[in-house]
């Protein structure tokens, strides 16, 4: 029972934090950081966010929901939040935003692959 808690509570801080800096108005890490705004520099920042969304949650629920499921889910998680910036002052939809989204968790689902792939394979040697 305590796993499946600790999974649920994952879940939950994955899903809070993407709302809050998502639709955080006027959210900009590199204004943050003392840096300059660049296309490349947001991308890297949106990727990364989704990147570590997803494998927080593939290898934390794939064991009972499957992992194109998550990352499926996390997609259109990212498009609705992406969607709801159109009525978010200081916020904007940009299809630059979502490829990195996109990106992020399509790398996240890589290493997961990447991981079972060489679990699998010690296994048999073992």
């Amino acid at each position: 029972m305590k796993k499946e808690s600790l999974r649920y509570t994952i879940v939950f801080i994955v899903f809070l934090f993407t709302c809050l800096f998502c639709n955080w108005p006027d959210f900009h890490p590199e204004d943050h950081m003392g840096l300059e705004y660049h296309w490349a520099l947001d991308m890297l920042f949106h990727g990364s966010y989704f990147f570590v969304s997803s494998v927080v949650l593939l290898f934390t629920l794939s064991s009972f929901i499957r992992p194109l499921i998550i990352c499926l889910t996390l997609w259109m998680l990212a498009f609705l939040l992406e969607i709801t910036q159109l009525w978010i002052p200081g916020r904007t939809f940009t299809l630059l935003d979502l490829t990195s989204n996109t990106l992020g968790i399509s790398f996240g689902w890589l290493l997961f692959q990447i991981s079972k792939i060489y679990k699998a394979k010690n296994q048999n040697v073992h």
